[in-house]
């Protein structure tokens, strides 16, 4: 059986997904299977994972289904993987050379459960390449995590199988967005032993910078959807009533206030902007300075609505 499961839904990527691929093939550690899944694909993909599995049949599982979105395509890449452990990459990032090296390093150093590292964020419309940040300040990792401390996007993770079976975690296939968010978040809580590696190990591919499509007034609901799932979540699964309340407090006072305004402020010119506002003053109302300097900023975007 393979240590590792390295799952990849694919949506109509065949632009990049050879390199995709070809990021996972060429690691300095081999001792993984890779799962290909077509989620109702229209260009060239299938064509692109038959070419992969021909040259690597014992390397590379494959599947197709109609299209059924990226959450239900990871779940079942989840339910059909051998590994002990668990990663996703999406069709169009890519592994370093050494991601899997590293992060088992770690899984054999410290026994971690969970590791995530940082990664390159790159912006495909005008080359521009960002460092993610990771920087401890608590002894809580779930915590560091909900105030974007830590910057790690759903590429960076390796996940024991045996946490997301025995907690029952998987994506949830009713969100549009903020899913990611929501697993991982679900991950660290139940984590035994959580670790990190501070080296960019991944790349994370964006279109766009800051552009107005991918942060419309509609996502600002959709954060509040998944982040009132996620205090849910927390408040019924977290028996340590100090650590709930202050990671509930990281959500409803910090998160969700920083994204509200960070889109507001995107979307000044949008129709019934005032209106918006007025409603979503409820939750902006929640912040409290509880993340040092990031707080301080936050409350002079918000004086500035």
């Amino acid at each position: 059986m393979p240590k590792i499961s390295v799952i990849i839904p694919i949506y109509n990527k065949g632009n990049r997904l050879k390199t995709t691929i070809q990021s996972v093939l060429d690691q300095s550690y081999q001792d993984f299977e890779l799962i290909l899944i077509n989620d109702g694909s229209t260009d060239n993909t299938d064509e692109i994972i038959q070419f992969y599995k021909e040259q690597y049949p014992t390397k590379i599982n494959c599947y197709s289904q109609t299209n059924k979105g990226v959450s239900a395509t990871r779940n079942f890449g989840m339910t059909v993987s051998k590994g002990d452990y668990i990663s996703f990459l999406d069709a169009d990032d890519s592994y370093h050379r050494d991601f899997l090296q590293e992060t088992m390093a770690q899984v054999n150093e410290k026994c971690s459960d969970v590791i995530l590292t940082k990664h390159h964020k790159q912006y495909l419309s005008n080359g521009k390449l960002i460092k993610s940040k990771m920087k401890t300040n608590s002894r809580d990792i779930l915590k560091d995590f909900i105030l974007g401390k830590i910057d790690a996007n759903t590429d960076s993770w390796l996940i024991k199988k045996t946490l997301l079976n025995n907690h029952q975690i998987c994506f949830n296939e009713a969100l549009t967005f903020g899913e990611d968010m929501l697993f991982f978040i679900e991950v660290l809580l139940n984590a035994q032993n959580p670790s990190s590696v501070l080296k960019e190990l991944t790349t994370y591919n964006i279109g766009v910078e800051d552009s107005l499509s991918s942060n419309s007034v509609d996502k600002i609901y959709k954060d509040i959807e998944w982040i009132t799932l996620a205090v849910q979540y927390i408040s019924k699964h977290c028996n340590d009533e100090a650590r709930k309340l202050a990671l509930v407090g990281a959500l409803e006072s910090y998160r969700l206030p920083a994204a509200i305004v960070y889109r507001l402020h995107l979307n000044k010119e949008a129709e019934n902007y005032s209106e918006h506002k007025t409603a979503l003053m409820k939750y902006i109302n929640k912040f409290r300075f509880n993340n040092g300097l990031r707080s301080i900023k936050l409350f002079k975007a918000i004086r500035l609505l």
